[in-house]
């Protein structure tokens, strides 16, 4: 049986992988660093790395869209 819901998923995750190929090469791809602060000294104690994806049409693609794919 068709579901729409599905067939819009499967487009999106092809469209994600296709433009996905070419985003490093056209520097699309952002590092950000967040600091982690220990809530008792108020000092950071670390530091996270997040990747973003600046895609010129679709704007800031989560990771939680690209990653899987």
């Amino acid at each position: 049986m068709f579901d729409s819901r599905i067939d819009a998923n499967h487009n999106e995750e092809l469209l994600i992988t296709r433009e996905l190929q070419h985003a490093v090469v056209k520097r699309q791809l952002e590092l950000f660093f967040q600091p982690r602060i220990d809530a008792t000294t108020l000092q950071i104690s670390a530091v996270e790395a997040l990747l973003r994806w600046r895609h010129p049409t679709l704007g800031l693609v989560s990771p939680a869209r690209f990653i899987p794919v």
